[in-house]
């Protein structure tokens, strides 16, 4: 039998292997004939779109983004250590330079290099923690779907990234149990990792929470004596005190200006060193107390950890600026605002109501197989070894807390799972070595490691098979729909017909898409309440207006000159909260834990401006009695994708115009004079656009017409028609006039 550490490096050697073939699965959808296509959401395209203005202008990176919140702008809140990586390693890969293919490119590898790199530490932490485990810990890493799908090639986002710092932070802090060399290695590497997660990933403080309640846990349980409850504190006192000063010197000669002074949650602050300064205090504290007071009670020792965490922090709450960064945190991990509520990685991964609740067990199938279950083992082996080896009892003490954790933060916020996955894979992994060990202990000592490798691969076997079987889990699917893709990637190359109106409105969750294919500034994008004062209320005021006047208001004062819209209803749903004051109720929603969610659509929805643009281009339900909007009208359309209209996944882009003032006269006082415009759009779909006017005493009425005679971007409309009574006329529309809202006068016979 070979060496177990030869063992080991094979065993990791094919779990990264095989966790890197996984995550090249999705790569021919990726890879496109039309060009790469991001996965999984919108979140990618802004990454790659920052990293390739980094790359332009390396190493500059921007910090404020004039395209969001369109026309004043917003500050990106997302630190830039990611987009920075991608840019450096397409500058590396590119010989000093890079264009956005080549940044694009880079982008989709970079999240299977950290997905392997992610392995390795999972592998490691269960050789740390638990003395062995490494190949299972490593090959659960690999293969779990909800660990490996945020390291699919073409998924360039952060949360990688993110299991890669906070794996390194929890194996730094399991090396600082360890003694001589060993920790001091452990103190450098958390450093390391707690100095760059606030450069990665806003939420970072997560991880200094864990680690604060670990040691507020060895300070009162004390599993291996006071003594050595003292040197895991203060070195876990140290790392923090050394993370804060490099975050604190780096913020300062690498952040924007004003940085460290600042203390908002967005981009990177002062309030990254504030915290893991505190956890420092904190750390030290009570290292120094376990020093003082080797004979205190359990009592005392609750007590004086509570003082120690509550002091810092009452501290930071009374400074303004510290109070209102950590209420701001607090707010995005509770989704206590309308808008962290809509996102469905805020959602309970059980009874949310928003989905069925056997569809979430199956999920939970597909994303974990038998890993939650299994946990059950994990605990018995961890009890087991709590009883028989005294030595090991803070790291168990340790690991038992990040499965607690992330347990529990799994079940009711999807955003963590990939977190549960890392820490899953350890456990269980480092669980079912031990238990495939016991099973063999009864063989012939020579056939004992083989069995014991067999028996841990079987487990391992059917641990995967639940996932394995539903492999749907991992195709994400593009990051955008389709339609949306074709339509923005048209209006990149249609000429602004505005120049001084040169953004678009569209869905909140489509506006990095928008910014990278169609290369317009937005209003609302994904970055929601974060992306901007103002950016998604204006949306809102837009999709909730009743009337054209209110609807044109807001595009006016957001110099917007395209709308682009698609699914439809479940857009305005993600938006009711923030409804202007007195809009009428658009739809009913009903959420049940067996059935999920349902909207039912009420009249009031039909009779937003968004709805008659969507489904009627425009023209009222009743075109007899209502004008058409004229302000508006339809320049392209993706391919439809359901014959029903609700649940059609089209986009349609309209064009914001003065539009033509048509002056008819040769009336009889107070008629009507009904208009039609034929138009045929770009998929080859016949529009009858209706409007309609009503005279004065004088036989005068004026009617706004939006489209003129031939091409309107991709849509070809046909000359004016006018009819009123038995009298008939026409006339061509001049592209000026629609423009401009110059006047046609236009007499019947």
């Amino acid at each position: 039998m070979p060496s177990t550490r030869l063992c080991r490096i094979a065993g990791l050697a094919a779990a990264v292997a095989a966790g890197v073939a996984l995550r090249l699965v999705p790569a021919p959808t990726v890879y496109a004939s039309d060009g790469i296509h991001f996965l999984a959401d919108g979140d990618p395209y802004y990454h790659v779109l920052r990293a390739t203005q980094i790359a332009r202008d390396w190493p500059h990176v921007p910090s404020r983004d004039p395209r969001l919140d369109w026309p004043i702008g917003a500050d990106v809140p997302w630190p830039p250590l990611f987009d920075q990586l991608i840019a450096t390693a397409a500058v590396v890969a590119g010989g000093g330079r890079a264009g956005p293919a080549e940044v694009a490119s880079v982008g989709c590898v970079v999240p299977v290099v950290l997905g392997a790199l992610v392995i390795v530490v999972a592998g490691a932490l269960a050789a740390v923690v638990g003395g062995e485990g490494v190949t299972g810990a490593a090959l659960l890493a690999a293969l779990l779907p909800a660990g490996a799908a945020v390291g699919l090639v073409g998924r360039p986002d952060q949360h990688v990234a993110e299991l890669l710092l906070a794996g390194l932070a929890f194996l730094g802090h399991a090396l600082l149990l360890r003694d001589g060399a060993v920790r001091r290695l452990g103190i450098a590497t958390l450093a390391l990792a707690l100095t760059l997660a606030p450069w990665n990933w806003l939420g970072s403080a997560l991880y200094l929470l864990v680690l604060g309640l670990h040691g507020a846990l060895v300070h009162v349980v004390a599993p291996q004596g006071r003594a050595r409850a003292a040197r895991t504190l203060h070195g876990l006192g140290t790392a923090a005190a050394v993370a804060a000063a490099a975050l604190a010197a780096s913020i300062a000669s690498l952040g924007p200006t004003g940085a460290l002074r600042s203390m908002t949650v967005g981009g990177v602050s002062g309030l990254a060193p504030l915290l893991t300064g505190l956890l420092a205090a904190v750390a030290l504290g009570l290292a120094a107390l376990s020093r003082r007071w080797t004979a205190a009670s359990p009592a005392r020792r609750v007590v004086e950890a509570g003082l120690a965490g509550a002091i810092p922090l009452s501290l930071a709450f009374a400074f303004p600026p510290s109070r209102d960064g950590v209420l701001h945190g607090l707010t995005a991990l509770a989704a206590s605002n309308s808008w962290y509520a809509s996102i469905a990685e805020f959602r309970p991964a059980l009874l949310s109501g928003v989905v069925p609740l056997t569809s979430e067990i199956r999920f939970l199938f597909q994303l974990f197989g038998l890993g939650v279950p299994l946990l059950a083992l994990a605990a018995w082996v961890g009890v087991s070894t709590w009883r028989r080896e005294p030595d090991r009892r803070e790291a168990l003490l340790f690991l038992a807390l990040l499965v607690t954790v992330f347990l529990g933060l799994s079940a009711s916020r999807l955003r963590f799972v990939p977190y549960l996955a890392m820490v899953l894979s350890v456990a269980d992994g480092w669980a079912l070595s031990v238990a495939g060990r016991a099973f063999a202990a009864g063989y012939p000592e020579r056939t004992r490691p083989w069995g014991g490798a067999l028996a841990t691969a079987a487990g391992l076997a059917i641990t995967l098979a639940p996932a394995a079987a539903m492999p749907e889990t991992l195709d994400v699917g593009p990051g955008v729909p389709a339609g949306l893709y074709q339509a923005a990637s048209w209006l990149r190359t249609a000429p602004a017909t505005d120049p001084g109106r040169p953004g678009v409105l569209g869905r909140w969750m489509d506006g990095h898409a928008l910014l990278y294919y169609a290369d317009r500034p937005v209003v609302g994008s994904p970055f929601g309440t974060e992306g901007g004062e103002g950016a998604l209320e204006d949306e809102a005021a837009f999709l909730f207006a009743r009337s054209e006047a209110d609807a044109e208001a807001v595009l006016s004062r957001r110099r917007i000159g395209v709308v682009a819209l698609g699914g439809l209803p479940f857009y305005v749903a993600s938006m009711r909260t923030l409804a202007p004051a007195g809009a009428p109720p658009a739809f009913e929603e009903e959420r049940s834990i067996g059935d999920g969610r349902t909207l039912k659509l009420l009249s009031g929805y039909y009779d937003l401006v968004p709805s008659a643009l969507y489904y009627g281009d425009g023209v009222a339900r009743d075109p007899t009695s209502t004008p058409a909007l004229g302000g508006f009208r339809l320049l392209y359309e993706s391919r439809a994708t359901s014959a029903d209209p609700l649940h059609d996944e089209r986009f349609k882009l309209f064009g914001v115009v003065e539009g033509a003032r048509v002056q008819v006269s040769g009336l009889e006082a107070n008629g009507v004079v009904s208009a039609l415009v034929e138009l045929e759009t770009n998929q080859g779909r016949r529009v009858a656009w209706r409007t309609r006017g009503v005279a004065d005493a004088a036989g005068r009425a004026s009617l706004r017409v939006p489209y003129a005679t031939g091409l309107n971007g991709a849509v070809r409309a046909g000359a004016l028609l006018l009819e009123s009574g038995s009298h008939e006329g026409a006339a061509a529309i001049d592209e000026r006039a629609v423009l401009e809202g110059g006047v046609i006068s236009v007499r019947l016979p």
